[in-house]
């Protein structure tokens, strides 16, 4: 007789769910223990009023302040971090059920996550080799905002992620400039010009103004 093996995620430990958002809302019933799988090197998942245990390599990580936080790191010799699923366990010792929500958070400077910029407040943006730190600004008014830079390797490009109008990169030129309305939403890639090797570290000072 052919015997067919039923390989659909369940929560257990062999067959995980697996998790392709960074926010899901989970339900676990008393002293249950669900697996999950994700692809999340790089971030921070972070569990608020937290009255779960989660279990990430070979470690478990208990509420401090209701609140549970973990990096996930890539493992040394499992590809591409990128491309890296990692498994973990959330587990409820209560004699109760418990509603969460598990939320991922990237890197403060990536483009999922941008650092605010304020006007008139000088940045400095620390760039490795060739990556880019990102930046977010959002208009009160109509206006004209600037991006003005004495760093010599500076490489900055604006877009305005309503109208998706954007700038050219500035190449070492000392400001750029975009026309914005009320309520418009700016992105600012700060990288370097020129060739860098991948281990270089430069820091690119800039001031946004508007007018």
């Amino acid at each position: 007789a052919l015997t067919v093996e039923n390989n659909n995620p369940n929560g257990t430990e062999q067959r995980p769910y697996f998790i392709g958002v960074d926010e899901y809302d989970i339900q676990l019933a008393a002293g249950e223990t669900v697996y999950y799988h994700i692809r999340a090197i790089g971030k921070t998942l972070i569990v608020e009023n937290a009255n779960v245990e989660i279990s990430y390599k070979g470690q478990t990580y208990a509420p401090e302040d209701d609140k549970i936080e973990i990096l996930f790191t890539a493992d040394q010799a499992s590809g591409a971090p990128q491309t890296q699923t990692q498994t973990f366990a959330v587990v409820n010792k209560s004699s109760e059920s418990q509603s969460l929500t598990l939320k991922w958070l990237s890197p403060l400077g990536s483009m999922e996550n941008p650092i605010v910029v304020n006007t008139g407040a000088e940045e400095t943006a620390t760039v490795t080799g060739t990556t880019i730190v990102y930046y977010k600004w959002t208009a009160t008014q109509n206006g004209t905002f600037t991006i003005s830079s004495t760093s010599a390797k500076n490489n900055i490009y604006l877009l305005n992620l309503r109208s998706m109008s954007q700038t050219e990169p500035t190449e070492g030129k000392q400001s750029v400039s975009i026309t914005v309305e009320q309520g418009d939403e700016v992105r600012i890639a700060v990288s370097v010009h020129g060739k860098v090797s991948s281990s270089a570290v430069n820091n690119i000072v800039f001031t946004a103004s508007f007018e």
